[in-house]
């Protein structure tokens, strides 16, 4: 039988791992557990204790298979061509047999339980490749994500689960660059049809006509050419310094968080090396993906202080708590660590300095090391925005901000407002306000508008947002870059009135109108 079936609590899984290792990948035992220990177990230890796990051998992954026969079958060392599959079930009834795999009758289960997978290639020490876990595999899930469904198979049977694909870097193949390139690309071809997954092979061809120098083995990407990658895969990318941007740069990543949007994170410590400190001997460059937030509670929300707005054309002030301003953790993937880690954007290197020291030479290396990763920070980020999207978070959250403050509406002097801001489609908007709880009036004025594929939605509130309602509403067309006379707004109700932009006139004319309560809008991000 080419696969079995072991229980995440089973005492010797990790002697069966490091076995199937040996024997597979041509390892000694010791080796095999060495690797098992250090870059498998650390995945496992996070899930569930009703998991199970079947380790499937002689599988054919399409991505090692590609980095196979682009780089290492040339190579005088000896590589498999073949890896080994672990995928996982949650089974907390303990129905789950090796003879569930063989009657028709227990396929609907197996379907209904399986959680994700995991490859691990000849790639020593790099060994855990191509992997999808669902969050609720997880003991802890705390959080909401972007998830796709990642379709794949266990012994033969044809599955699929909610999850965010996941690799570790080869270092000769892929970088973190590449491998975060191709987990989003996973992502996107996955859950639209408009996008396509891409092998290693094609990022170095797409990047071929602009490198200087040769591409294996990788020596990662700059930022510059991984906006450029997204580019000739179809996205319309925008790109974010933290120097161009500083007090608004946390809050725009935020935004497109919130708009279920993955975004590649760059992190790197060039400031302290410029500064000449002398803690600092090696220059980082590191790529991540942040995918996702911690789940926010009203505690959060209270923490959060307002910003003054001076009304335009009057006396007094507007005081506006920007959801984006929430001091929360942010879900990354990092190719270095199991996926899903949560961490603040002011602090987002926090596990490097976790790393216990048995994993470095020595404890001089390990103080090193911690002294260069706390040096480090986000310095950009690039969003994969679709081709047609416009108007950008930053001039779309400034535009809604100089629309409230306007004489449009007839705010007192220190009104109190929460606001929430994201980018959504057009057909995912319409579904939700067409079985919605929002005011028939609001709801006809919306579905009789003419929508752009994309809108920005900025919900407003009197109250705490996380409470689950909004009293108002600003929508801004995101294929509209043009800001002028008010050009982007398709309709605002707050505060009483409905502000609109009529086209024909090239004006925007207010109404008294009273919208009332409704849910907010909660598809972007999932949480399982």
């Amino acid at each position: 039988m080419n696969f079995l079936l072991v229980s995440i609590l089973d005492p010797q899984l990790e002697a069966i791992l490091a076995q199937v290792v040996s024997e597979d990948f041509s390892l000694s035992i010791g080796c095999a557990k060495s690797l098992v220990e250090q870059r498998v177990m650390q995945h496992l230890k996070r899930f569930r204790a009703d998991t199970k796990i079947v380790i499937e051998r002689n599988y054919v992954d399409k991505v090692y298979r590609d980095s196979y026969y682009t780089y290492y079958a040339s190579k005088r060392t000896h590589y498999e061509k073949d890896v080994i599959k672990l995928s996982f079930f949650s089974d907390p009834a303990d129905f789950i047999t090796i003879e569930s795999f063989f009657y028709k009758e227990s396929l609907h289960l197996l379907k209904n339980c399986y959680r994700g997978f995991i490859v691990l290639r000849p790639t020593s020490p790099y060994i855990v490749g191509r992997s999808a876990i669902a969050p609720d595999l997880l003991e802890n899930h705390s959080f909401k994500t972007c998830l796709a469904y990642i379709s794949s198979s266990a012994a033969g049977l044809k599955v699929a689960a909610q999850a965010f694909p996941f690799s570790s870097q080869d270092t000769e193949t892929i970088s973190c660059a590449e491998t975060m390139v191709w987990a989003l690309m996973e992502y996107y071809g996955s859950k639209y049809p408009e996008y396509s997954p891409v092998l290693p092979s094609k990022i170095l061809n797409i990047l071929k006509q602009n490198m200087v120098e040769r591409q294996l083995p990788s020596s990662g990407l700059s930022i510059g050419s991984m906006s450029y990658l997204l580019k000739e895969c179809g996205f319309g990318p925008k790109l974010y310094s933290s120097d161009e941007f500083d007090d608004d740069f946390f809050s725009l990543l935020s935004c497109y968080i919130e708009s279920g949007i993955p975004i590649i994170v760059a992190l790197d410590n060039t400031d302290a090396v410029k500064d000449g400190d002398d803690i600092v001997e090696r220059t980082i460059g590191h790529a991540v993906l942040c995918i996702g937030h911690e789940d926010i509670d009203g505690n959060l929300i209270n923490e959060m202080s307002a910003v003054e707005y001076p009304f335009k054309e009057r006396e007094g002030v507007l005081k506006i708590k920007d959801w984006d301003k929430i001091s929360k953790k942010f879900i990354f993937i990092d190719d270095n660590f199991p996926v899903y880690q949560a961490e603040s954007l002011e602090d987002p290197i926090r596990r490097y300095l976790e790393i216990p020291e048995e994993r470095y030479p020595n404890k001089k290396a390990k103080e090193k090391a911690d002294k260069e990763w706390r040096s480090c920070k986000i310095s950009h980020f690039i969003v994969p925005l679709h081709k047609k999207t416009y108007l950008e978070a930053y001039v779309a959250k400034k535009f809604v901000k100089e629309l409230l403050i306007s004489d449009f509406f007839k705010y007192e002097d220190g009104r109190e407002l929460y606001m929430r801001t994201f980018l959504c489609s057009a057909r995912s908007y319409r579904e939700y306000v067409a079985f919605g709880n929002m005011h028939p009036e609001l709801k006809g004025l919306i579905m009789n508008k003419s929508f752009p594929k994309f809108v920005w939605v900025t919900e407003i509130s009197n109250k705490q947002i996380p409470e689950g309602e909004a009293n108002g509403l600003i929508l801004l067309d995101a294929t509209e870059a043009n800001v002028s006379d008010f050009r982007p707004l398709i309709l605002a109700v707050c505060g009483g009135y409905v502000v609109q932009y009529n086209k024909e006139e090239k004006a925007v004319k207010s109404s008294p109108m009273v919208g009332g309560c409704f849910k907010i809008y909660d598809n972007n991000l999932k949480k399982l």
